[in-house]
This record gives C-alpha cells, sequence and structure tokens, in this order.
C-alpha cells in the first residue's frame, strides 16, 4: 500500500492522475457497505492512516506515484510510512 485519502472525490482523482501516466494502481474502499461515510470494517486495513481509502501501486512505482500524489493531493493523502 502506498497510502489513503478520505472521501471518494479524492480516491478518484489519485487513481485518475496515476492512471493517466500509465501507473498501474487499485484504490480500496475500507468503509465497507457503508460507502465512504461509513465506518472502516475491514480489519486488513492499517488503523494508523484511518482513512476510508487505501491507495496501492506496484513496488517499482512507489516513488513516483508518491510524488505525484503530493504534487496534486498534497496534504489530502496520507502516505504510509515504512
Amino acid at each position: 500500500m502506498l497510502g489513503c485519502v478520505d472521501g471518494k472525490a479524492f480516491a478518484d482523482l489519485a487513481r485518475g492522475v496515476l492512471e493517466s501516466v500509465g501507473i498501474p494502481v487499485v484504490v480500496v474502499s475500507g468503509s465497507g457497505f457503508f460507502g465512504d461515510i461509513g465506518l472502516p470494517l475491514n480489519p486488513v486495513f492499517d488503523p494508523k492512516l484511518s482513512c476510508s481509502f487505501e491507495i496501492s501501486v506496484p513496488a517499482a512505482h512507489r516513488s513516483e506515484a508518491a510524488e505525484l500524489l503530493d504534487m496534486t493531493l498534497g496534504d489530502k493523502w496520507k502516505r504510509k510510512t515504512d
């Protein structure tokens, strides 16, 4: 996992930015059946990040993807620290 965002609009923006430059991306909702307003129901999500959408990219693209999300989302996304 690269990081996470709150809100479907930011999740869609992150996906669009990364896909536009050819970076494969998977965005997973952590709010279960309640959409982006519900409680996180999936125990595999990192509780320290506490966002409603997780963003994952292949390891080979992590650095480039993080830079792009820093430029486009700024403090609206949280980078996972290893």
